[in-house]
């Protein structure tokens, strides 16, 4: 009896298996053809462009220590 239970089971899962891959081809198969003409995009040689920006300002000036004690004057309720 567990013969026939665990065969039945492999065979529904094979064919739930098997039923969805082939939906999947039936529902896509127009996205998978116009994927493969497509014609791939050329690779050249990359570019790579980095921009920097400053701060403007009073803040601009200060360095990460100062603009770290500037915390400190918080009264420690509103720090904590």
């Amino acid at each position: 009896m567990f013969g026939v239970i665990s065969a039945f089971i492999f065979v529904t899962a094979f064919s739930l298996a098997f039923g969805t891959i082939a939906y999947m081809l039936h529902a896509y198969k127009e996205k998978m053809l116009a994927a493969l003409l497509m014609q791939p995009i050329p690779q050249g040689e990359r570019e790579t462009r980095i921009l920097v920006q400053h701060r403007r300002g009073a803040a601009a000036g200060m360095s990460r220590r100062q603009h770290g004690a500037s915390a400190a004057r918080w009264p420690l309720a509103l720090a904590a």
